[in-house]
């Protein structure tokens, strides 16, 4: 595979990828679901990062709806590790990496479908990750809420181990969500489409 900014280039069409199957949580591939959903307890199931170091991008797609008005927020949060325990698995430390920002009001029965991207590079000597991200989120044929932001540089992490091991050994991850500014779960839902690290 070759890779362009804002896009993939395949030769033909590729299998789903089943490289973080294996990791804590994570069960085989399974059409091509894989994994248990985080908690603040536990964050088996994260999108686990085992890398060795360079360059590498994280793509993010989904769908929120609602029957009311509610803004909604996508966010994906680098998973660190618990200072007493050492392990990311194990009461993990959530921080915000990539968008959060609410849509504007959403309009009723209208879905608002949000994409993320990161070019992200880690460097394992000083323990760095950086990078940019673009996001938009966009509204149905006349529904309301969306918005966009062209690529910006994020604030770098630092103090990060990647391990080959993944979090169980003190690594690192990411995990997303949806968050609604009106919690009546029985009007809110969400979906997600895709949730992966692309290597070229």
């Amino acid at each position: 595979m070759r890779q362009a900014r804002g896009c993939s280039i395949f030769l033909n069409n590729p299998n789903p990828p089943a490289w973080n199957a294996g990791a804590l949580g994570v069960a085989d591939l399974v059409n091509p679901q894989l994994g248990q959903v985080p908690s603040a307890a536990n964050s088996a199931g994260m999108l686990v990062f085992n890398g060795n170091g360079g360059q590498f991008r994280l793509f993010a797609s989904g769908v929120a709806s609602s029957i009311g008005t509610p803004t909604v927020t996508p966010i994906i949060q680098i998973v660190t590790p618990n200072v007493t325990t050492g392990l990311s698995f194990v009461s993990p430390v959530y921080s915000t990496f990539l968008d959060g920002n609410a849509s504007g009001a959403l309009t009723a029965n209208k879905p608002l479908a949000f994409s993320i991207s990161a070019d992200l590079t880690y460097d394992p000597s000083s323990g760095t990750l950086s990078g940019f991200q673009e996001w938009t989120h966009t509204a149905a044929a006349s529904g309301s809420g969306g918005a966009t932001q062209i690529c910006v540089a994020l604030t770098a992490v630092t103090g990060l181990v990647a391990s080959s091991n993944g979090p169980a050994m003190g690594g690192f991850g990411f995990v997303i969500g949806v968050t609604f500014s009106t919690a009546v779960i029985t009007t809110n839902t969400a979906s997600l489409f895709e949730f992966k690290i692309a290597q070229s």
